[in-house]
């Protein structure tokens, strides 16, 4: 969990030293204007309005990118183009984390799925957006960047209240279980960032629904709390063997330290 910090703090610093974050494009009916990002983000719009101007801007800009791309006939011959403005549109994004935890994940999900639009052309923009996509999320688990105090934790989904700690750390040990089960290098990557996901989300400064974080580590991370719930459940009906699963789980989540 460190080093997601660490991480962070290297990603806002790189963007501080950003002096153009790039242009956006407001829409007056079909006609649209072009206007600095900065200036569009330091305007008085409130945030949910902010973030439609900024999703109908990326994709019209999309299209225009998908546009050219056929009229080249290949993504190769503007690759350099389409990296720049996915990283432009990343800062941007990472920018509009900080108005909101929703803001966040409305962001992340936008750069995915545009990313997505491309992935069958070019798999590599789909595994770098995933990857910015996971750090604004996290951003926005952390309290939009600095929440050393946070207390609250994750949504139980089976109550709508808040998950316990006890189901949490072994929500922990499942997943790692799951990892060493799995023995794949992919899988453990992934587990470990579904972790992370978790690790984040209990420390939060409110209630986190992992049904909003639309990344593949925090499908997981819900998986392995619904699963937590469905053995706690039969534990609590008397079933022996789910119950020596959950302290087993209970304990190894306890103990684990991801890097």
């Amino acid at each position: 969990m460190e080093n997601m910090k660490l991480i962070m703090e290297s990603f806002r610093e790189y963007t501080k030293d950003i002096e153009n974050t790039g242009f956006v494009y407001l829409f007056e009916g079909d006609e649209s204007t072009e206007v600095s990002f900065d200036d569009f983000f330091s305007s008085h719009i409130d945030c949910d309005r902010m973030l439609e101007e900024w999703e109908r801007s990326f994709n019209y800009e999309l299209g225009v990118l998908e546009e050219q791309i056929v009229a080249e006939g290949a993504i190769a011959n503007v690759a350099a183009k389409v990296n720049d403005w996915f990283l432009e549109k990343s800062v941007q994004a990472m920018q509009l984390a900080q108005r909101s935890f929703d803001g966040a994940l409305r962001a992340a999900a936008t750069l995915l799925s545009g990313a997505n639009r491309l992935a069958e052309k070019y798999p590599r923009i789909t595994k770098m957006l995933a990857i910015v996509g996971t750090l604004i999320v996290v951003a926005a688990i952390l309290g939009v960047f600095n929440t050393p105090e946070a207390l609250a934790s994750i949504k139980d989904p089976s109550t709508g209240g808040v998950l316990s700690d006890a189901k949490y750390k072994a929500a922990r040990g499942f997943l790692d279980a799951y990892s060493r089960e799995k023995g794949s290098l992919d899988t453990t990557f992934l587990t470990g960032d579904a972790i992370k996901v978790l690790d984040m989300a209990h420390e939060a400064k409110s209630v986190v629904d992992l049904d909003n974080i639309r990344v593949d580590s925090a499908k997981l991370g819900k998986a392995a709390v619904e699963q937590i719930i469905k053995l706690a459940g039969e534990a609590a009906g008397g079933d022996e063997d789910a119950n020596e699963l959950l302290m087993k789980w209970h304990k190894v989540g306890s103990l684990l330290r991801v890097q």
